[in-house]
């Protein structure tokens, strides 16, 4: 069995998956909760084995927050902390680890959040593994350890998320899925710019190349993150990206997400994962 749990980047792949109407779009997903435990998606044969899936999407209507955070303690220590509906969420696949497999959506828009809207003072910086991605003429540099622990900050709650997983599931196969790159297009952007409007509006938005190299980042650093706790990371279809890093325009939703089409894409990856 497949099992989905997620957030926002989550509705397309499932709408893909759908053999029938999905109840959660992209318009309403925030408001409505999947109540307590997962749901079952008819899921297309040919895309899902034998068309078994389960979901959870984590909406703003299910009350949970940021979901899961790791605390720092006094002594040095770490403290893993979650929501007491996600712990009890985990909990229920308990019995049912062995021969079935999780894969998670949760958080994902970190890379979008520090980077799609333009900062009022305009910077760059270099990745020590890309200096293709040369910095922009008449920006501040800015010295790449900053740039990392700004995003080590931002990822934490996506790694808490996916650490608890792991501290309640202890012997499932656990597989993380990357959000899409960003997208290239400022025209398709602007068309919808969720949550963004109002910043882009007064702000613009920043270069492709800066947030490209902010997504490489937060992708390399999500990746080493998890295999502490023995989870791969799905990384984003080798065909749904452009020369340039970004989203092919043809994959995209609003202005960090794919559609459904990219869904089908990331789908075929999670059978051929399931199934090896």
């Amino acid at each position: 069995m497949i099992y989905v749990l997620g957030m926002s980047h989550v509705i397309n792949v499932l709408k893909a998956a759908s053999a029938g109407a999905l109840a959660m779009t992209h318009q309403n997903w925030s408001e409505m909760t999947s109540g307590g435990a997962f749901f079952d998606v008819e899921a297309k044969p040919a895309l899902v084995h034998e068309g078994r899936m389960k979901a959870f999407v984590v909406s703003r209507a299910t009350g949970w927050g940021s979901v899961a955070e790791i605390r720092n303690q006094p002594d040095g220590q770490k403290q893993l902390l979650a929501a007491e509906g996600y712990v009890n969420l985990l909990l229920s696949l308990e019995a049912l680890q062995e021969g079935n497999i999780l894969f998670s959506f949760m958080h994902g828009n970190e890379h979008s959040m520090l980077s799609l809207v333009q900062h009022e003072t305009p910077y760059d910086f270099q990745l020590p593994w890309r200096p293709d991605l040369a910095l922009l003429p008449g920006r501040q540099p800015i010295p790449f350890e900053v740039i990392k622990r700004q995003v080590e900050k931002a990822l934490s709650p996506a790694i808490a998320c996916v650490a608890m997983m792991r501290n309640k599931l202890p012997t499932m196969r656990i597989v993380h899925v990357a959000p899409p790159p960003p997208v290239a297009s400022e025209a398709r952007i602007n068309q919808a710019p969720e949550v963004f409007r109002e910043l882009i509006e007064r702000d613009g938005i920043t270069p492709l190349s800066i947030r490209v190299k902010y997504y490489l980042l937060s992708i390399r650093l999500l990746s080493e993150s998890l295999k502490v706790f023995n989870v791969a990371m799905l990384e984003c279809p080798p065909d749904a990206l452009g020369p340039d890093g970004a989203l092919n325009d043809e994959l995209t939703y609003g202005a960090t997400h794919g559609n459904e089409a990219y869904g089908e894409l990331v789908l075929q990856q999670m059978q051929a994962v399931a199934s090896a």
